[in-house]
């Protein structure tokens, strides 16, 4: 019997140059996927693959990027690689974009800003969130429930890093948004005998944002 042999036919490669891929900086967290583009096109010898390669280029160039898409990403101070675990970096970068988000879509949640005289989004991103050791705010982190600080008009928000990382994403986003609220003037129980209560504030976010 003869024996029926199979022949492996690899297909030669297309003339001409090869797309190259060019990474487009985003000025947002480090979080944030990075986007690419196709600067060329490549020259096909199928007309067939010559057209859907043209129909990416079109896609490529035309298409918002995730970094342009919805308005300019906004950049945030987080606490520094040297100072930081991994993981609470993230978690913090993840509650300040969900913050972001509600000041965003939220009119209620920017108008308690709107009512001291500030906008939201500017003043979360001017804020300089570190680890509360770093910062006047240590002993806050021996309170059994203590996980950040602040002073009225202060830019510097101290967050414990124990605390912080046994809060969900929601509650860390509003808690984030209640100090941002005393970098923009809010006074609070007891320094200001008439002003709303540290629970109250948390309470009021909560509410006006939507977490």
């Amino acid at each position: 019997m003869n024996a029926t042999r199979l022949r492996l036919h690899s297909t030669p490669a297309p003339a001409g140059p090869r797309p190259t891929l060019h990474r487009r900086e985003s000025h947002r967290d480090a979080t944030a996927p990075t986007t690419y583009a196709l600067r060329q096109c490549p020259q096909h010898r199928s007309p067939l693959i010559t057209l859907v390669a043209l129909l990416c280029c079109v896609c490529a160039s035309s298409a918002p990027s995730a970094a342009t898409a919805g308005g300019e990403r906004p950049t945030f101070t987080v606490p520094t690689e040297d100072l930081s675990p991994a993981m609470f970096r993230l978690q913090v970068r993840r509650a300040l974009g969900l913050a972001w988000r509600q000041l965003e879509h939220q009119p209620t949640c920017r108008k308690l800003f709107s009512d001291l005289g500030a906008d939201g989004q500017q003043l979360l991103t001017e804020a300089e969130f570190m680890r509360a050791e770093k910062t006047p705010y240590a002993h806050i982190c021996s309170r059994r429930l203590g996980v950040m600080g602040t002073e009225v008009g202060g830019q510097t928000i101290g967050i414990c890093v124990d605390g912080f990382q046994r809060l969900d994403r929601h509650h860390a986003a509003a808690l984030m948004l209640h100090e941002v609220l005393h970098h923009a003037g809010m006074r609070e129980f007891p320094h200001d005998p008439n002003a709303l209560t540290s629970r109250e504030i948390t309470t009021l976010v909560k509410q006006e944002c939507d977490l």
